[in-house]
């Protein structure tokens, strides 16, 4: 992890300091990027924000149908 002195606005407009950044090599399915994760001390719903940057760049449609395990009717 690499230290900075970024803050990340929140969806409520609250800022945090970010504890670092981790650059990662990740592959998913055909694909391999490095991706950047600002690490924040936080209790959030998600564990990972895709940004549109991301999505764009990989060409994938994330989806979150089952990230509360509940069932869409």
């Amino acid at each position: 992890m690499i230290a900075t002195n970024m803050k990340i606005e929140s969806f409520t407009g609250g800022a945090t300091a970010a504890l670092g950044v981790l650059v990662a090599k990740i592959t998913i399915g055909p694909k391999t990027m490095y991706l950047a994760f600002f690490i924040v001390d936080a209790k959030p719903t998600y564990s990972v924000l895709l940004g549109r940057d991301w999505i764009h760049a990989s060409q994938f449609l994330p989806s979150t149908l089952h990230h509360f395990g509940r069932k869409i009717r």
